[in-house]
């Protein structure tokens, strides 16, 4: 690590910029003798004073909470009603926060340098409401509507969960102020993921020349081969509708008319009788 740091103060270091979310949640009910409460969320993690201040860098989560009904949210982009979301929730992801829930969710991969906010929604009731990728300069306002069935709860990476009662809202947009972080090669975020979640890892595919060789070779080296045994279809023992439908054997034939009783003296002697006796009645008639 001290090599690291040596090495960035003598020979320089690339920086790159993180996105962050700027939130601001709105109450529209009067509370104590507030009558618009505004709480401001910038994203850093630290605490200030005796306010909390969070500054978000992966992820805004507004889900459903202990309620049993899915979440009933109005999403709004540049005031523009952009779609209702009926789900277990929605996720609001920077490209440094794709690969935490929202990559659970069913959300793509971003890379950091990408200006974008990631929509992601839980478990939705449609399934075409998929993943979208929005402009960083996209202003998003997410809504609990006053006739929703319950309220619903928002969480800042993780942390510091607020209850949206009906009438509130949020408004989430990109920070003026991103995130600087070093890194060591160009590059290093896609090591990361490949070496982190092994990235589409498997055994390549072997070409056609490779198979027929492998296969002569495993031909060649086996000294002893079973010989296959071979039959003709034999139709006499069990009619020529099963003997060549199934393919039936001599052995088979022989085993199948033990087995049946078709075939045997006993059985034919039986057959023999019952004709007689349905010819004496027929005469009798």
């Amino acid at each position: 690590m001290h090599a690291d740091i040596d090495r960035c103060l003598n020979e320089g270091y690339r920086a790159n910029m993180r996105m962050r979310f700027t939130c601001t949640v709105y109450r529209s009910v009067k509370r104590s003798s507030e009558c618009l409460e505004s709480e401001q969320f910038d994203v850093i993690l630290f605490f200030a004073g005796p306010n909390l201040t969070t500054k978000v860098l992966n992820e805004i989560v507004i889900d459903r909470g202990p309620s049993p009904w899915v979440s009933n949210l109005e999403l709004y982009s540049d005031d523009k009603l952009l779609t209702i979301v009926q789900a277990d929730g929605l996720i609001l992801s920077t490209p440094t926060g794709s690969t935490a829930y929202s990559l659970s969710a069913g959300g793509s991969l971003v890379h950091p340098s990408i200006p974008a906010i990631l929509l992601s929604p839980i478990c939705p009731h449609t399934l075409s409401f998929r993943p979208m990728l929005l402009p960083d300069s996209a202003v998003l306002r997410v809504c609990v509507p006053r006739n929703s069935r319950a309220t619903a709860y928002i969480s800042f990476d993780g942390r510091n969960r607020v209850e949206l009662r009906k009438g509130d809202y949020v408004e989430i947009q990109a920070s003026r102020f991103p995130f600087p972080t070093v890194a060591k090669e160009e590059g290093e975020w896609i090591d990361n993921v490949c070496r982190t979640f092994q990235w589409n890892q498997r055994e390549r595919q072997k070409p056609f020349g490779t198979i027929k060789e492998s296969k002569h070779y495993n031909d060649d080296s086996d000294s002893e081969e079973e010989e296959v045994e071979e039959y003709d279809i034999d139709d006499s023992g069990l009619g020529s509708s099963t003997g060549g439908l199934y393919g039936v054997t001599p052995s088979r034939s022989e085993s199948v008319g033990s087995l049946s009783g078709w075939g045997t003296p006993e059985r034919k002697d039986s057959v023999s009788g019952l004709a007689g006796q349905l010819n004496q009645l027929r005469i009798g008639k």
